[in-house]
Order: structure tokens, then C-alpha cells, then sequence
């Protein structure tokens, strides 16, 4: 049989093109809806810039290097702004989770860094590292309950075990799939049993923004490019509607 063997290469291509584009277009948006309704000035203006320019990013790689640097300077921008909703009262919770975003948003800020050139062998390992922490220790944030931390640890012992088993196979795939660079076995299964915990938190409470939170997390990996630091922006603007904003947890 005489099959034209461009046609799957086009097609590959044209999938691949609109994945990317769906995967940029869909958190920025998200973003630039919360920024619009944003009460605060500060929180307003990080997260306009951040979704503007990660819309602008998918038209052009021209604006690839300041989109970078706006997504950075507007992602702390959001965190500023919501961190003056600080209460006294929830003080612990609220400052645990501000950890848990500031680790998020640093592994942010390394990774991009990092992959635009700037001490790639330095920063990427550690945007790694930053970005599983900040993954684990996402139930802190959420406030998850008892089972949903239970089904995590399982998750997390779990997902040790098949890393132990096959380092290479699941190292590749972690790099491929997840964008880490150096991460370690236990901080991996740690990030994937935070993570199920907090998305598991979500689902049997019936709290849509932490199983949200979690599914962007889990689906952004390290973010090491524009289109996965949409995904974390978004996935930090809504644990600290959590922390800060009561209106940020509905079900």
C-alpha cells in the first residue's frame, strides 16, 4: 500500500500546535479574569501583566525574554497584593501557605531564569528542588483533612516504590513529562503525594479550588517554560484566594 508518510508529520504537527497554544491561551486567560476582578491594586496589575503577556508570548517568540521577566516581576506582584489581606487570626495557616506560594513562585522565577540562559546548571536544579517542595507542602496551604492526606501518603509511598524500582525509565519520563532537572526520589514522590492530597482535598469535600489548584500543579510540572508558569501563576493565585480571600474556597 502506497501511504503518503507526510500527512501523520502534519498532522502531528497541527496537534501539537494547537495543544501549545490551548495550553498558553487557557491558563492566561483564567488569569487575566481573576486580575480583572482583582480588588486589590497590586494583585490586579501583577496578574493583567502576567496574562497578557503569556497571550503575547504564544503569538510571537520575539517578546519570549521580557515575558519572562514580566511573568516573574508580575507573579510576586500577586503574591504582594494578596499578602495585605494578612488577619492576625489565621496567622499560622495564612503564613505556612505564604511559604508554600513563595516556593512555587521562586522555582518559578529560577526555572525561566534559568532556561533563558542565565546559570542554567545552577538555577535549574534548584527551580526543581522549589518547585516539589512547594508541591508537597501544598495540603498545608488548603488545609486538607485527614483522608485526603492518608490517599496522598499512599500516593506518595507509591510512586517512591515505582521510581526505586526503574530510576533511568522514570527519570526520563519525570524530565520529559515534568521538566525536572536533578529532582530526587523522595522530593518526587513527596511532590506527587502533596499534590493528590490537596486535589483528593478537593474532591471528597467538594471544594473546587484545591482539586483545581492541584490539577494545574500536577499538569504544569516545573515551570521551566511559559506555557507551565501560566499554569503555576494561576495554580498560586488560587491557593492564596484560599489563604487570604474566603470567597477563594467555594464550592
Amino acid at each position: 500500500m502506497n501511504v503518503p508518510v507526510g500527512l501523520p508529520l502534519v498532522s502531528s504537527s497541527v496537534w501539537f500546535d494547537t495543544v501549545t497554544t490551548a495550553a498558553v491561551v487557557g491558563p492566561a486567560g483564567g488569569i487575566i479574569l481573576l486580575g480583572v476582578t482583582a480588588e486589590e491594586a497590586w494583585e490586579r496589575i501583577g496578574l493583567i501583566l502576567v496574562g497578557v503577556f503569556g497571550l503575547l508570548s504564544a503569538l510571537t517568540t520575539a517578546i519570549a525574554v521580557p515575558a519572562v521577566g514580566v511573568i516573574v516581576a508580575g507573579s510576586w506582584l500577586l503574591l504582594i497584593g494578596r499578602a495585605r489581606g494578612f488577619e492576625r487570626q489565621d496567622y499560622r495557616w495564612q503564613t505556612l501557605g505564604g511559604l508554600v506560594a513563595i516556593a512555587l513562585l521562586g522555582s518559578l522565577a529560577l526555572s525561566l531564569f534559568g532556561v533563558i540562559g542565565v546559570r542554567p546548571a545552577t538555577l535549574r536544579p534548584a527551580g526543581t528542588t522549589l518547585a516539589l517542595i512547594g508541591m508537597a507542602a501544598t495540603p498545608l496551604a488548603v488545609r486538607s483533612s485527614l483522608g485526603p492526606l492518608a490517599v496522598g501518603a499512599l500516593t506518595g509511598v507509591g510512586t517512591f516504590s515505582l521510581t526505586a524500582s526503574a530510576p533511568f525509565v522514570s527519570g526520563a519520563i519525570v524530565l520529559i513529562a515534568g521538566s525536572a532537572v536533578g529532582a530526587s526520589a523522595v522530593l518526587l514522590a513527596a511532590a506527587v503525594g502533596g499534590l493528590t492530597a490537596t486535589i483528593t482535598e478537593g474532591v471528597m469535600r467538594h471544594r473546587i479550588t484545591p482539586a483545581v489548584a492541584g490539577l494545574l500543579l500536577l499538569m504544569a510540572g516545573v515551570p521551566s517554560s511559559i506555557p507551565r508558569a501560566l499554569s503555576v501563576v494561576l495554580a498560586v493565585a488560587l491557593i492564596l484566594g484560599i489563604l487570604f480571600d474566603t470567597r477563594g474556597d467555594s464550592a
